[in-house]
This record gives C-alpha cells, sequence and structure tokens, in this order.
C-alpha cells in the first residue's frame, strides 16, 4: 500500500494499493504524482515501472517488458527528465540426478525459466511453473512438456492420489488457492483469499496448508473447498516461499518463525525458532534455534528430521532424532 501523510496534522490517506510489492517512491518534480517499481502479480512478481498520479491515485504503466527492475533503486534526476534503476535477471532451469549421485546431475530444462516449487505426479512426470506464470508437465527426461495452466499461477503440489494439483494463482485482482485435475482440467477455487501462496497438499490428499497474506499466517482447508479455512497457528512464518511443510506421515507440519521478544531485554537478539505443530494446529511439539542462513526446511525420509542447506557452512546441514527430538547437525559435501 502507497500512503501519504500529513506534515501538518499527521493524518493518512491511501495513495493506491496492489497484491504485490511496492518499492521506493519518488515524487515528480511539480509534485502531480510519483514513480514506482511494483511487483506485479500476473507477470511472476516482476518488477515494473509505473506512475502513480497525486491525489487521485490514477496508475499508469510506463514498462511493459521482460525486465524485473528493483524495488530499492529507482533514482529521478532533479529535472524529472531521466531515471535509473537496476535490473533483476534470474536463470534457473530443472536438474535431476540419481540419488545421492550427483555427479550424474542432468539439465532437463532449457530457456525455461522454472519458477518456486516444483512436484512429482504418480505417473514420474514432474509439474512446474515457469517464467511466464504457466504450470506445466513434463518428463524427467525433459520429454513432452504439456502446459496445464496458464491463468498466473505458481507453487504447485501434487496431491498423494494424483487426482489433484493444488497451486496459487492471481485471477480477479487477488491471490487465491486453487485445485485442477491432474491433466490441468476443472480448475477450482478453494480458498478465497486476498493474498495467499506456498499451497501444499497433504499426503492423504484431504486438505491443503498455505500462508495467508500479509502476516503469512498457516492456514489449512479441505480439498473439496467447502468450508472455511482454518487457521492453525497465529505464528508469522518467515517469508512466504516455501517455508511451510508437511511430514511424510502427515500428521505435523514444521516452520520458521521469528523469535518471541524478550520482554525483560527487548534490544536482546535472538535467534529464529523453528516450530514442529499438529497437523490439526496448536502449541508446539518441538522447537529449536534456527540458524539466519538457513534454506527451506524440508522433511528427511521416514520424518524423523529436518533438512536444510546453509550458506554459512556450505553443506547440508538437518535437526535429526535418534529416540525423541533433539537438536543434531551434521555436514556434507556435495
Amino acid at each position: 500500500m502507497l500512503s501519504a501523510v500529513s506534515l501538518a496534522d499527521g493524518s493518512v490517506r491511501e495513495i493506491y494499493s496492489t497484491p504485490g510489492a511496492i518499492g521506493r517512491p519518488l515524487w515528480l518534480p511539480d509534485s502531480s504524482g510519483l514513480l514506482v517499481s511494483m511487483k506485479n502479480a500476473d507477470q511472476t512478481f516482476r518488477g515494473q515501472l509505473w506512475l502513480i498520479t497525486f491525489p487521485s491515485g490514477k496508475v499508469q504503466r510506463l514498462t511493459n517488458d521482460l525486465m524485473d527492475y528493483q524495488l530499492c533503486c529507482l533514482g529521478l534526476t532533479q529535472d524529472g527528465k531521466a531515471l535509473v534503476n537496476t535490473e533483476h535477471t534470474k536463470v534457473s532451469d530443472l536438474w535431476i540426478a540419481p540419488a545421492g549421485d550427483t555427479a550424474k546431475a542432468k539439465q532437463i530444462t532449457s530457456r525455461e525459466f522454472a519458477v518456486g516449487r516444483f512436484s512429482w505426479m504418480p505417473s514420474g512426470r514432474i509439474v512446474f511453473a515457469n517464467g511466464d506464470s504457466n504450470l506445466l508437465a513434463l518428463s524427467p527426461d525433459g520429454r513432452g512438456p504439456t502446459l496445464l495452466n496458464e491463468h498466473a499461477s505458481w507453487d504447485p503440489s501434487v496431491c498423494g492420489d494424483g487426482r489433484y494439483i493444488v497451486y496459487s494463482s492471481y485471477q480477479d485482482q487477488k491471490v487465491g488457492i486453487w485445485r485442477m485435475d491432474a491433466d490441468g482440467s476443472n480448475s477450482l477455487r478453494i480458498a478465497d483469499e486476498s493474498f495467499a501462496m506456498d499451497p501444499q497438499c497433504s499426503p492423504d490428499s484431504e486438505w491443503v496448508i498455505y500462508l495467508r497474506g500479509p502476516s503469512w499466517t498457516p492456514v489449512r482447508v479441505s480439498i473439496a473447498g467447502m468450508k472455511n479455512p482454518e487457521v492453525l497457528t497465529q505464528d508469522c512464518v518467515i517469508g512466504f516461499g516455501h517455508f511451510l511443510t508437511i511430514s511424510p506421515d502427515g500428521k505435523l507440519i514444521a516452520y520458521p518463525t521469528p523469535p518471541v521478544e524478550n520482554q525483560a531485554s527487548p534490544s536482546a537478539s535472538r535467534p529464529n525458532q523453528l516450530k514442529v505443530i499438529p497437523f490439526d494446529g496448536g502449541a508446539p511439539l518441538h522447537q529449536f534455534d534456527w540458524p539466519a542462513s538457513a534454506s527451506t526446511p524440508r522433511w528427511a525420509l521416514g520424518g524423523q528430521a529436518i533438512q536444510y542447506i546453509s550458506t554459512q557452512n556450505g553443506g547440508l546441514q538437518y535437526l535429526a532424532t535418534e529416540s525423541g527430538w533433539r537438536c543434531a547437525e551434521a555436514d556434507y559435501e556435495f
């Protein structure tokens, strides 16, 4: 949301709001409007440049290209005749390797910018979102890519029985949670949210968990979408990029969350926490310090460990259990 604050009385008025992120605004020299970089939901949240008139709040698009203009760094000359910004280019492809033998990894996509999570179908095909926000499926050898959905969609998750694929999609000015049949047909909104991301289907194919913005609260909804979504915890999950994960047996959910403020010493530095709660929600069953450098948490096979990549030590580390939960750590060289 972009707002204006009166210096005279401190009153606040909304100028413009959008589901995407708004970058640093810059006033035009005559104060008739503001230049901003905004992440567009209908373009895989690539940053584009916009003009927002003041005080009417009308929006005019200035760029419409494949660039990803950054939110931080828009600059404008004093005469308003030239601007500068930084552009972010990301290239991402899918690779596949035999378990435990990364030396045999093979690239299976080329020039098909893969965005966010991918998910395996029971048939062995892989579902993913590309840079144009389309959902595709392809074979592990990279052959036979099939378009499943082209409605500004991300983060597909195949349900355990393979009947449905759930995903987040930008439609009707909202980013909600949707499901479709495995062949891409019969799309249905199952959670009518203003901004929701990171849906994941439970192993029994009965439930979908996701993050509700803007606080990124864990929520679940039935796969049928007939009941109101249920808030699982009031915790705020750090970020919304695949940081919510279901255990293989479908009984637990793990997620990282910011530390609770220390009332005795508010300024004290406290680590983030990794929490594990029951799938039905409630108080944490387990809780550990979570490194700031840790990547997305992943359940290990068997559900007795949570794996993550740490950029600090350059290896794969995990929180493990041998007899009950405890905090352990191990490094593996790639």
